[in-house]
């Protein structure tokens, strides 16, 4: 009982802490930050987001989208089921309308 809630505890001090960042300005300090959220928990859709957001905003798109496909992939393995969002949508609309916030 003990790890799993602090990993839950860890995740949402993140990814709160990365949602007040301003992704263009911040885009490197956004990834090391999925990244981290990532060490805890390989299949976390908002980390996967933030990340390929930022490295699309890098104009490092080729990570962007190798960052989308492997998660896509891992999703897949772990739900048997395809990942519904589209690369697209997650790097071209704004964060707020991909993520429920």
């Amino acid at each position: 009982g003990f790890k799993p809630s602090l990993s839950e505890i860890m995740i949402e001090t993140l990814y709160s802490f990365a949602l007040n960042l301003d992704i263009r300005e911040e885009a490197s300090l956004v990834i090391h930050i999925a990244d981290c959220i990532f060490s805890c928990e390989s299949i976390n859709e908002e980390a996967m987001i933030l990340k390929c957001k930022a490295h699309h905003e890098m104009g490092s798109h080729s990570l962007s989208k190798s960052t989308y496909t492997k998660f896509c992939k891992d999703y897949l393995k772990l739900y048997d089921q395809e990942y519904e969002k589209s690369f697209h949508d997650i790097t071209n609309k704004p964060l707020a309308e991909i993520i429920n916030l």
